[in-house]
């Protein structure tokens, strides 16, 4: 060992707002993951509570609320019936 330590690094302000904005971002990010996750899981505990006329209204079978109030909360991708909205397969 030579004894020599590395200079302190400068401060760069520049560096610190970069490395807090990707902070605050990566935040937020979350922030609205899991708020996403709250109001899909309260959504879907509704809609398995809704009585048949009103499931009809919306178009939705009780076999399909009870698929759709059965997911977890992180699983937010759409999910559509063969059929129904599913749009060009390309």
């Amino acid at each position: 060992m030579s004894g020599h330590t590395a200079a302190p690094r400068p401060f760069h302000p520049a560096a610190a707002a970069s490395r807090t904005g990707a902070a605050r971002d990566w935040a937020r990010a979350l922030w609205a993951r899991w708020t996403l996750m709250r109001r899909a899981a309260e959504t879907r505990r509704e809609l398995g509570t809704l009585n048949p006329r009103l499931l009809s209204d919306i178009g939705v079978s009780r076999a399909e609320a009870e698929r759709e109030a059965e997911r977890w909360p992180w699983d937010t991708a759409p999910r559509h019936a063969p059929g129904r909205g599913t749009g060009a397969h390309w």
